[in-house]
């Protein structure tokens, strides 16, 4: 059973050839918008494909996003989140170093026996040597 649509085009071709014109126009221009929003997706995923800073997890998921699985927006925020926990690890193993050495003197007090702190000979240096030594 034809539709009103159908009967009015077929009893006129130029609407006919204007509705095909304007249908081939919507599917050309769906198609170019589609293509510049695949580019836009590439653009912004490929680094992290490439990238040695993400493990294989991010990668995955990536290529999950060029797909259109997931949106581009959660992996933005995927990898916002993983960038941040690295940080957290790098910064907290810092500290632990910065623990696990310990306090270091800033300066030596009185090197040489002088009451000024300087070396002024090779027999002072040589003693300051001699007394470091003997105090580890």
């Amino acid at each position: 059973m034809p539709t009103p649509l159908k009967e009015f085009l077929a009893q006129n071709p130029a609407a006919q050839t204007e509705h095909n014109q304007l249908l081939d126009d919507k599917y050309k221009a769906g198609v170019e918008a589609g293509k510049k929003e695949m580019q836009s997706v590439i653009t912004e995923v490929s680094p992290f494909l490439t990238s040695e800073a993400y493990d294989s997890a991010v990668k995955q998921v990536a290529v999950q996003a060029l797909k259109g699985e997931i949106d581009v927006g959660a992996f933005k925020a995927m990898i916002a989140l993983d960038d941040a926990r690295k940080e957290k690890d790098n910064s907290t193993a810092a500290a632990t170093e910065t623990d696990n050495i310990g306090d270091t003197p800033a300066q030596i007090q009185n090197a040489g026996g002088n009451p000024d702190g300087t070396i002024n000979t090779e027999a002072d240096f040589q003693a300051e040597v001699a007394r470091f030594k003997g105090a580890k």
